[in-house]
């Protein structure tokens, strides 16, 4: 990502030296560099989810991958900023605020991925919370209880540790919230609603 920044923003001052006194031209100059950073990050990030997809499951690469997204994100505001934001002729506005539109569904669509290809584990962790509540006989046994959260604890731990690990804490909490949202719905499915 801060290769492919840095050669964008080469590029963007190399515009900005040929001084170009005429508005028209200088303005059509901005709106093809700006076709040119949109075609660069959708084809970067549509390899980012190749890489993805050929390791689902794979939380460590789905950190880079995200995390990758989100500093083009961030990459892509600061240049826009570099280039002088509203300033800015309108299409060549309207072409990056597409972008940064494209990368946030692209985040949105692999955050969902992932929550997909881990809700199997999840769910047979809580499945297993509910076999061992099934299980337990005694009331009073409070150690019992605790005994029995712990395959989902354990999971969650080493998926948590992970995220800690690979991602930015920016990435990391809309993650963890949406994670989160999932757990509790399949621990209402499976332990709570069923009535046997």
């Amino acid at each position: 990502v801060i290769d492919i920044f840095d050669n964008l923003n080469a590029l963007y001052f190399s515009i900005v030296k040929l001084e170009c006194p005429l508005h028209e031209l200088n303005d059509s100059y901005h709106r093809q560099f700006c076709e040119t950073i949109d075609c660069v990050l959708k084809e970067y990030t549509k390899r980012l989810a190749q890489r993805f997809e050929s390791g689902q499951g794979d939380i460590a690469k789905f950190c880079v991958v995200l995390c990758n997204i989100h500093q083009m994100r961030d990459e892509l505001q600061s240049l826009y900023g570099t280039m002088g934001a509203e300033r800015l002729d309108i299409d060549a506005r309207k072409i990056l605020e597409e972008t940064q539109k494209y990368l946030k569904v692209e985040r949105n669509t692999l955050i969902t991925e992932m929550i997909e290809s881990i809700k199997i584990s999840i769910e047979r962790s809580i499945r297993d919370i509910k076999e061992g509540l099934r299980s337990v006989k005694n009331y009073a046994k409070r150690d019992e209880y605790s005994d029995i959260a712990n395959p989902v604890m354990e999971y969650f731990d080493g998926v948590f540790g992970i995220l800690i690990k690979g991602t930015y804490e920016a990435v990391r909490k809309p993650l963890v919230r949406r994670i989160w949202k999932q757990t509790l719905k399949l621990l209402e499915n499976i332990i709570i609603l069923p009535s046997d």
